[in-house]
């Protein structure tokens, strides 16, 4: 049997069935010269016998042979669908990882595009005019970020429904400037001013601002300050 120092591959029983068979062809060579004399006297018919009988084992050790081949070679190309499973395996372990890595990344590259399609809403200047009879708060706010359309001015109060000046813009665009009025005797406490508009993702937002008044010796002091602000829908407005 010949050595092989490769694991990955099949042990190979020829040489030894080689060797074996070398071996017996050669004893029988030398009985058959050691008793030449009876062996020329055999009938043709006897002959065939002799030739049967000494190499039936012969025969049938290259079929023990072939069977011990047969098996190792099964259990090589067991071991190597093993390895190809195990292959397969880690195969779709590193698929998966990509796959989850490139689903952060795109998540990633979503936030970062719904970050920059946000406007940025800012107070200018707030201010007491007058006008129809009355005096009114004017709050100047701006938009210092991505441009949003449909944009809906409103004010809800728990006691009384609030008059508003400029209640709709259809386009607001960066560093655009727009002024809301209030009458000026309806913030006694403060009020909700709801903004809402849709941004540049075609997603509806609603953003809260609180506007009142404090009052001290010198006077009143009117402010507008944003609350955090909180997507209505999840859903994509078409």
């Amino acid at each position: 049997m010949s050595e092989n120092n490769n694991p990955n591959q099949p042990k190979d029983y020829s040489g030894f069935g080689l060797a074996i068979t070398i071996i017996y062809v050669v004893v029988v060579l030398i009985i058959m010269v050691l008793t030449r004399d009876k062996f020329l006297e055999l009938a043709p018919n006897n002959w065939g016998d002799f030739l049967a009988g000494a190499f039936g084992p012969l025969a049938l050790g290259w079929l023990v042979i072939s069977t011990f081949q047969q098996r190792e070679e099964l259990r090589q190309n067991t071991r190597a669908l093993n390895l190809q499973v195990d292959e397969l395996k880690e195969s779709v372990k590193q698929q998966s990882a990509l796959a989850e890595a490139n689903q952060k990344m795109i998540e990633h590259e979503i936030e970062k595009t719904h970050v920059s399609s946000q406007p940025i809403i800012v107070r200018e200047r707030i201010k007491t005019i007058r006008g129809n009879g009355k005096l009114w708060l004017e709050v100047t706010l701006a938009n210092k970020g991505n441009y949003v359309t449909n944009t809906l001015f409103s004010i809800t109060s728990h006691e009384h429904e609030v008059e508003l000046i400029g209640h709709f813009l259809s386009f607001w665009g960066k560093d655009q400037q727009w002024e809301i009025a209030i009458p000026l005797d309806a913030i006694e406490s403060a009020l909700t001013l709801k903004i809402q508009y849709m941004d540049g993702m075609m997603k509806k937002w609603d953003v809260f601002w609180i506007i009142g008044k404090t009052t001290s010796p010198k006077g009143d002091d009117y402010f507008a300050l944003p609350l955090p602000k909180t997507p209505e829908s999840n859903k994509n407005i078409i």
